[in-house]
């Protein structure tokens, strides 16, 4: 069937752009090699669009499976049971006869879990199993932090589909804007001056393939921001990468920077001072400004690289407060942050080390507390340290509730900074749908050249 509009495409592009039958023929063989091709994006497209649906109906009924029995050999037969036939079902029926099926392993349970996490490569889905691994471990109220991680799961789940809808949206306006601009491009070969026809012209001919080819790729390249593994669309990045961009930024020296900066920005001041002694004060204004920037490079790349840190410690810390509140159910403060280190985000590593050591020395001082991320001044990091303060110190009131309350409020946070990102990262898309009003101005040009041509040789 798409076989078969393809050529009911490509005949209406013979009779609008005037082609003759061996350019169309070529056309007609672009077209069937951008069938086959679109099939097989398509197929991808459905497959991981499916796998986003599955990893999302895996963890809303985990959190309601894993909230009614506590055990996650339960959790896992319950909902391996109550999904349909498919991947999911496999792999989840695939874990649980690993785990009753085992007996000479003393981490089936985790082994099992791993297999699913292999299958659904997602970070929450990995987040969620380390948090019932934790809880059949500690034990713990696990209602509240449930509920905390099935927020958080919603958000994201409606934030990716909102991103689907507003890529799709973007891929129907680029193909639209495709169809104007080859709609623009024939209205020239019907001007009706002196009965001139310059379509049979190998110029226009030969532009009308190269146009028809560049529109395909421009169409393909809007389709192919819908080829994403929805699953690692989210604000968690490669967590090796994360702390060693915190180190950089840590162990990076200023004044060995500002050097190299100063060392690189003469040649550009001794350049713009020639241009403005020689009377081109222009080219003096510009070499000043390259200039400027060469000699706060090291300023400008420090303040870049901080904000990425601060971006990444934003969205590793909310998940770390979740395993600590976990933890002070059972456990005192200074307890809890030794356990949650077992299982904290990478980038968190350093300083909750350095956390842990300082309040051996000084239990009962606010400072650690304080220290602890200070070189970032993140206000909701030092509200979240104050009230672990307090609670450490037994005057907390309900500081466990205003710790759930500030776990909230960031998961909203990073939400709306995650639309954003989104938003961000597809606006390539933009440019693609204004790219066919440059392929048609070129064949404009072209064939307006043409018809002048023949029109003063009509002329004489």
């Amino acid at each position: 069937m798409k076989y078969l509009g393809m050529m009911m495409i490509v005949y209406f592009l013979h009779l609008m752009l005037k082609l003759n039958w061996i350019v169309t023929a070529i056309v007609l063989a672009i077209g069937m090699i951008a069938v086959l091709f679109w099939r097989k994006k398509d197929v991808l497209q459905k497959r991981q669009y499916q796998r986003f649906q599955e990893t999302c109906l895996y963890l809303e009924m985990m959190f309601r499976a894993f909230l009614k029995s506590g055990k996650i050999d339960a959790a896992l037969s319950d909902t391996a049971i109550s999904v349909n036939p498919g991947p999911l079902k496999a792999i989840l029926t695939e874990a649980c006869d690993h785990i009753q099926l085992t007996f000479d392993e003393s981490e089936v349970t985790a082994d099992a879990l791993e297999m699913i996490a292999k299958a659904y490569d997602c970070k929450r889905v990995k987040d969620l199993h380390d948090f019932m691994l934790r809880v059949e471990m500690t034990g713990g109220e696990r209602r509240e932090a449930i509920a905390l991680m099935e927020e958080d799961e919603n958000r994201w789940k409606m934030r990716i589909e909102d991103s689907i809808r507003d890529r799709k949206k973007s891929l129907r306006e680029i193909v639209l804007s495709v169809i104007a601009s080859l709609v623009i491009c024939s209205c020239i070969l019907y001007l009706p001056v002196m009965n001139l026809d310059i379509s049979a012209n190998i110029v226009t001919q030969t532009l009308s393939v190269v146009v028809i080819a560049l529109d395909v790729l421009i169409i393909f390249g809007g389709a192919k921001f819908l080829n994403e593994d929805w699953i690692k669309l989210d604000a968690f990045s490669d967590e090796k990468r994360s702390t060693q961009r915190l180190n950089d930024y840590r162990n990076y020296d200023m004044s060995k920077g500002w050097r190299n900066s100063l060392l690189a920005g003469i040649p550009f001041m001794i350049l713009s001072a020639i241009c403005i002694i020689l009377k081109h004060p222009w080219y003096g204004a510009f070499g000043l400004a390259v200039s400027f920037v060469v000699l706060n490079q090291h300023y400008i790349g420090q303040t870049l690289r901080r904000r990425q840190v601060q971006k990444e410690i934003r969205s590793a810390f909310p998940h770390w407060l979740v395993d600590l509140v976990l933890l002070l159910q059972t456990e005192n403060v200074q307890v809890a942050i030794q356990k949650s280190t077992l299982h904290a985000p990478q980038i968190l590593m350093t300083d909750l080390s350095r956390l842990e050591q300082e309040l051996i020395v000084d239990p009962e001082s606010a400072r650690p507390y304080h220290h602890f991320l200070q070189d970032f001044q993140m206000p909701q990091i030092s509200t979240a340290m104050s009230m672990l303060y307090a609670l450490s110190m037994g005057n907390s009131g309900n500081a466990k509730g205003q710790l759930m309350n500030l776990v909230s409020n960031n998961y909203r946070a990073l939400d709306e900074a995650e639309q954003v990102r989104l938003k961000d990262k597809c606006s390539g898309m933009y440019l693609l749908f204004l790219a066919p009003v440059l392929t048609a101005s070129m064949k404009l040009i072209a064939d307006m050249l043409m018809f002048l041509f023949a029109f003063m040789g009509q002329t004489g």
